[in-house]
């Protein structure tokens, strides 16, 4: 029996040498440093604190974007009222921008505008050309205003033995009012109406209305 108490001994002894030098040969941490201690797997008591929130996110491509560059084109028809001695009707009119967004609500634009008319007799013709710095506003995503300064000019036809056709240009205001119709990502389609007015200080002023369906890239 005190051969195996001794034996017993021995090998505890041996255990214990080995461990030591085990340690002893693991490098030293430098100061202030402690050795790291893996964190447990999570647990149910871990999973359980986890708490996920959604929400619903559309697309990208069908959220309307506004900045940047921007350029419009439109086509309707309204009604051209000049100084002249006939009343005149517009049969046509459009309408051309081009111009960027400083903010996604306000942009500045460089358009012009053009409008042909022509007498219920049908003899004769007036066109209209506006050139406007304008900016233009949008209220929400789908109510749009916008105001442009710039020169209008108008020619008239004379009745006189010549058959002439008197130019008048001055200065010339615009506005519009645009709901959108349809949108997705960087294109719109909107249904506008638009008044013109170029006044003269000789010959008058003109002053063509148009509704129009346009069509905006932003």
């Amino acid at each position: 029996m005190n051969r195996g108490v001794l034996t017993l001994s021995l090998a505890l002894l041996a255990l214990g040498c080995t461990t030591s030098s085990a340690r002893a040969q693991q490098p030293a941490l430098p100061a202030g440093y402690e050795q790291a201690i893996p964190a447990p797997p999570p647990g149910p008591s871990t999973a359980a604190n986890i708490v996920y929130v959604t929400r619903p996110v559309r697309p990208p491509d069908a959220i309307p974007t506004r900045r940047g560059f921007t350029l419009e084109a439109a086509l309707g028809a309204g009604l051209l009222l000049a100084p002249s001695p006939a009343e005149l009707r517009g049969v046509g009119a459009a309408a051309l921008g081009i111009g960027g967004f400083l903010t996604p609500e306000l942009a500045v634009t460089f358009r012009v505008i053009s409008a042909n008319a022509s007498e219920r007799s049908g003899a004769r013709t007036v066109n209209a050309v506006g050139i406007f710095a304008a900016i233009q506003y949008w209220l929400g995503a789908r109510v749009m205003f916008g105001v442009g300064l710039g020169m209008g000019f108008v020619d008239v036809p004379t009745f006189d033995a010549t058959f002439e056709e008197d130019v008048l240009a001055g200065l010339a205001l615009e506005a519009r009012v645009g709901v959108v119709a349809w949108q997705w990502a960087h294109h719109s389609l909107l249904f506008a109406y638009e008044p013109m007015l170029i006044t003269d200080v000789k010959d008058g002023a003109a002053l063509l209305q148009t509704l129009s369906f346009e069509w905006q890239f932003h």
